[in-house]
């Protein structure tokens, strides 16, 4: 196995893959990139992005409400 880095996840610890991207984790998780946000250390994050030693990661699901008619 190569090296793992700690992240939290959704206020969980685990080890992920050192090489990791937010989108791998995302494709692993279930999470659908038009659907849910990454949220990296407090900021939005770019999917390409590689999880760093202790990032706090969380996905913000988006909603669309169309008005009534």
């Amino acid at each position: 196995m190569g090296r793992q880095v700690r992240v939290r996840l959704e206020g969980e610890e685990v080890s992920v893959d050192a090489h990791m991207r937010i989108s791998e984790l995302m494709r692993e998780l279930g999470y659908h990139p038009e659907a849910h946000v990454p949220v990296v250390n407090g900021s939005p994050a770019p999917e390409r992005m590689y999880l760093s030693d202790g990032d706090d990661v969380r996905f913000v699901r988006i909603t669309v409400h169309h008005p009534g008619v």
